[in-house]
This record gives C-alpha cells, structure tokens and sequence, in this order.
C-alpha cells in the first residue's frame, strides 16, 4: 500500500473510532442480542458538563437527534453501521471503495478486543435501517 493510500486509510479509521468512542452503548430488552452504538450532538454535551463538574454518569436515553450510527449483532456475529454518517463519508470524504471500506471494518474489529470476541462473521450498512449482511472472513 503506498503512502498516500496509508494516510487516507488511517485518517478513515481514526474518524470511525472518534464516532464510535463518542457514541453511547445502548441494549433493549426486546432487542438483547444487539448493543446498538447512539450518538446524540446535545447528550454528547451533557455528558462532557457532568465530566467536567465530576458528577456522577448520566443515564442515557433517546432523544429526537439520536442516531444508530452502529450495531452489534451478538447472535450472528455481525457489526452494521449508518449508510450516511459512516458508509458514505468513507465513500465520499475519503474516496474508499468497498474492498477498502471492509478491510477498514476488520482492521478495527480484530483489534478491539470487545469486538474481536464477538463480530467475526459479518458485516453490513444500515441505510435507512435496512440492513445488509455479507460474510466477513478474518
């Protein structure tokens, strides 16, 4: 891989992992094989004000401006996320194609060891919540 690809793809993965560490994990006891990955502008914001005056955590719950930007699959060992948010600003802003944008989403799945666990399988893009699977060989 030459240098220019290697700076666009680790550019790439540090805005995938800034979203993913801004997001709040979120389980529904309807939905317990998910943990579904929330990122909310104004809930972002109330959590910063409660770190910096040392209160104790919020408790989160969805608000208008929430957004699924990620899922996590524990029964088929699958991760998804946002068409727009994600998918499209790799495509877009970072000019990846499909093989490039997969081997982004491996990459970051072995190496977290939260994730490594449980997503070997599959992968796939939430556009407008619809969901599509494909094998993930690791």
């Amino acid at each position: 891989m030459n240098s220019e690809i290697f700076q666009i793809m680790e550019k790439a993965r540090e805005y995938v992992i800034k979203k993913m560490n801004e997001c709040f994990l979120f389980t529904h006891k309807d939905y317990p094989q998910y943990i579904f990955y929330i990122w909310d502008k104004q809930k972002m914001r109330e959590k910063k004000l409660l770190r910096l005056t040392d209160k104790e955590e919020m408790k989160f719950k969805l608000g208008k401006n929430s957004i699924f930007l990620f899922q996590q699959d524990n029964k088929y060992k699958s991760f998804y996320y946002d068409y727009f948010y994600i998918y499209k600003v790799l495509k877009e802003k970072y000019l990846l194609n499909e093989q490039q944008i997969r081997n982004l989403f491996k990459s970051i799945i072995k190496e977290d060891n939260k994730l490594k666990i449980l997503l070997v399988e599959g992968w796939g893009v939430l556009p407008v919540g619809v969901a599509t699977i494909e094998k993930l060989s690791i």
